[in-house]
């Protein structure tokens, strides 16, 4: 289906804030959940933060940027489940497809071809939690 938005949101840093990301109409299903708990973000100047995330093009993920820094740890969220399927090539690694969910992991992109897999939880079913830890792309993908 089609990706989601781009979104920029301004908040107090002392307060934090919780955005959802959301497919585009009809369905309106959740494909992200970014919280930045209270006191997480730092401003560079003023007492508000402003974060961008961007979808990733063609991946399960976004880019998270911004001009403030992080204090301490904001939790990101994939949900998955109306718009999961298997990548091509996935079942000669991995012989079904529910082996290959069970391999998804959180990841974070260190350059271009090198992705380093984040501690993470599962909520719920067809959810994955993990750590942002900083500005950068994550991804939910599986080994190769």
């Amino acid at each position: 289906g089609p990706s989601p938005m781009d979104t920029t949101v301004r908040f107090m840093a002392l307060v934090g804030r919780t955005v959802v990301l959301r497919h585009p109409r009809p369905d309106l299903s959740i494909f992200a959940i970014v919280t930045f708990p209270p006191g997480s973000m730092r401003a560079r100047q003023g007492d508000s933060v402003t974060v961008q995330i961007q979808p990733t093009p063609g991946r399960y993920g976004f880019t998270l940027t911004s001009s403030d820094s992080m204090a301490t740890a904001a939790v990101g969220t994939f949900s998955y489940a109306v718009h999961f399927a298997a990548p091509e090539g996935a079942l000669a690694r991995y012989p079904t497809a529910t082996r290959f969910e069970a391999a998804m992991g959180a990841a974070v992109l260190v350059d271009s071809a090198i992705a380093r897999f984040l501690p993470s939880d599962r909520p719920a079913g067809d959810m994955l939690r993990f750590a942002i830890l900083g500005p950068g792309t994550y991804l939910l993908a599986a080994p190769r």
